[in-house]
């Protein structure tokens, strides 16, 4: 019985910490080690000069997921 207690007390002070500003870091560090090693390609977008932009992930990933309820 106090083996479980400690227990959810340890998973409630974790979920605690990671609502911070801690856990945002943590998140950007296991992104940043999974994309360790591989290969980013920038794709100049616009008119005539280099005009590099930054990708919105999050807005790239609603565009795609409405273009796929789209199809079908």
């Amino acid at each position: 019985m106090a083996e479980g207690k400690a227990s959810a007390e340890g998973i409630e002070k974790m979920r605690q910490a990671l609502t911070g500003s801690g856990g945002e870091t943590m998140v950007r560090l296991k992104i940043a080690e999974s994309l360790q090693g591989k290969k980013i390609i920038l794709i100049p977008l616009g008119g005539g000069g280099l005009d590099l932009k930054t990708l919105d992930l999050n807005q790239l990933i609603k565009v795609k997921g409405l273009q796929s309820l789209d199809k079908q």
